[in-house]
């Protein structure tokens, strides 16, 4: 969230893209899961109205989001300084997010914070 913010602050990229109605997003969830032997794969498909669908075989380890309306998604956050890559989370607390909306995302930091300012209150700080 930090890089986020700092990117979206101090930066010259956006954080976030608009998803228009028909386009997809896949990210793959690291580490994975897989074995030796396993693999990963979706399938891409039309629906009836045109617009590209994707269903993944392995749901543990791709997150497919489809978009029938339009929406914004988080994006990729680069820092050229260091040349340090953050994508958008995909785990929380380890339990696996099948939501990644920034709205998701940002509710999650609050409750994160939230937590941070209880600790610090209970410490006497």
């Amino acid at each position: 969230m930090h890089h986020a913010r700092n990117s979206e602050e101090h930066g010259i990229e956006d954080i976030t893209k608009r998803m228009e109605r028909g386009q997809s997003t896949v990210t793959v969830r690291e580490p994975m899961t897989l074995k030796p032997g396993d693999t990963v794969g979706f399938n891409v498909r039309l629906d009836a109205f045109g617009r590209v669908k994707i269903d993944a075989h392995n749901p543990k380890d791709l997150i497919v989001k489809n978009y029938d309306t339009p929406d914004i998604a988080l994006v990729t956050v680069k820092d050229p300084r260091f040349s340090d890559v953050f994508h958008p989370p995909c785990f929380h607390k380890d339990n696996k997010l099948d939501d990644q909306s920034p709205a998701k995302i940002g509710e999650l930091f609050i409750e994160y914070l939230e937590l941070l300012i209880n600790n610090a209150r209970l410490a006497g700080v």
